[in-house]
């Protein structure tokens, strides 16, 4: 019987001090990179298969509060956001101090690409899609199908713009000039922010608006700073922060499937920054 506690004791003591050792373990190599997700289309609010510019935000700023991350890579694969979405994550990033590398992987193309400017440094996969610097406001019309069908758009409004963009009627010529002016000033945002933060001439870049780029290509054009994968941003990181290991921790978004079903529709003529 004796025997037996005194095994138990032993056990006991081994138990508690291997528990100390994990927990010291852990201590030492915490994560000290921080990976956040940009996959899918970006929008303030996001449906299903898209990507909440809130979501990529607050990772943002967790990631930036934490002492114990030493950089951080966005994981990019998204064709795409709106531009309030990519408007509203480069203003986080423009807050933040510490090493950011965008990490174009199959697709980082229109407001995805602009994000990724954003950043200190922008690696990307020789295959991967990049560039498409442009904005789209367009829209499906079906007002000749429900005049097939005998459908009337019954239009009720207080000004002469409010239904603009209506998927019921056709748009006037006055209609469309105003849309096209609203996306020619986005764009003009887009491309000069572009060109300024990547160092290119303002012309040079316009010429390349809305041209969808191969990785391999676009560091000839001045669009990324290295072609590779994760072998090349983890040597980046170490050269930057000095660190000899490295520990990814994954900030980003968990939805539940109610978040999903209760997700907001985008209005179609909301500026888009696609591909």
């Amino acid at each position: 019987m004796d025997k037996m506690w005194k095994y138990l004791g032993i056990i006991f003591i081994f138990s508690i001090i291997t528990a100390f050792s994990v927990s010291f373990i852990m201590r030492e190599y915490k994560g000290n990179v921080a990976l956040i997700r940009i996959h899918g289309v970006v929008y303030v609010d996001a449906g299903y298969g898209q990507t909440s510019s809130d979501t990529i935000i607050e990772a943002l700023k967790d990631a930036d509060s934490n002492p114990n991350i030493k950089a951080i890579i966005l994981d990019i694969n998204s064709q795409g956001t709106s531009a309030v979405a990519a408007y509203e994550i480069i203003r986080e990033l423009d807050e933040i101090e510490k090493p950011k590398i965008a990490w174009i992987r199959e697709t980082g193309t229109s407001g995805a690409y602009w994000i990724a400017s954003a950043c200190d440094i922008i690696v990307a996969s020789p295959m991967s899609l990049t560039g498409s610097i442009g904005v789209t406001s367009s829209y499906l019309e079906f007002s000749d199908l429900f005049k097939k069908y005998g459908i009337n758009y019954v239009r009720i409004v207080s000004g002469e713009y409010k239904d603009i963009g209506s998927a019921y009627k056709k748009p006037t010529e006055e209609e469309l000039s105003t849309l096209q002016a609203m996306v020619d000033k986005i764009n003009d945002m887009f491309v000069d922010d572009v060109s300024k933060r990547r160092n290119i001439s303002r012309d040079f870049v316009e010429n390349l608006s809305a041209g969808i780029i191969l990785g391999s290509d676009a560091k000839k054009y001045g669009l990324v700073d290295q072609i590779g994968g994760e072998k090349e941003v983890e040597a980046i990181i170490k050269n930057i922060t000095g660190t000899n290991y490295i520990v990814y921790e994954k900030y980003g978004d968990k939805k539940s499937l109610l978040d999903l079903l209760l997700s907001s529709e985008k209005k179609l003529t909301n500026p888009r920054l696609l591909s």
